[in-house]
């Protein structure tokens, strides 16, 4: 595979966050970014580029006890991590060439997705 380019390394990702305080809140915001990338070693394919937002919400009640809200991908935004290739006993990333996803549209692969929308809502007590 002299000459293609490295499999899942993208040309850019990236994560800009800010952090606000105000009284006895907290809040930070953030978006994440991963650029396309290479599925495999041949280059058969591309896994899309993807966006992620996530913000938190802190405050201290006292000394004592705080409040924190999570939320992360707030846009339930829809992105695959990594690609393990064709859903076959002993398969890899490899295995999926052009020519193997030319001859199979229908085949399934194994894909490693990015997390759905998420909200915590944590209480932490300290002594």
């Amino acid at each position: 595979f002299s000459g293609n380019d490295q499999a899942h390394t993208p040309n850019l990702m990236s994560r800009i966050s800010g952090e606000f305080a105000f009284s006895r809140f907290k809040a930070s915001v953030e978006w994440r970014h991963m650029g396309e990338r290479f599925g495999n070693s041949e280059n058969a394919f591309v896994l899309p580029a993807f966006n992620t937002f996530n913000a938190r919400l802190q405050t201290n009640i006292s000394k004592s006890v705080s409040l924190s809200l999570e939320a992360q991908n707030i846009f339930n935004s829809a992105g695959l991590m990594n690609f393990f290739g064709p859903n076959e006993f002993g398969s890899n990333a490899n295995a999926a060439t052009a020519e193997f996803i030319q001859n199979n549209p229908n085949a399934s692969f194994v894909v490693f997705p990015i997390l759905p929308r998420s909200i915590y809502l944590s209480a932490t007590f300290t002594l």
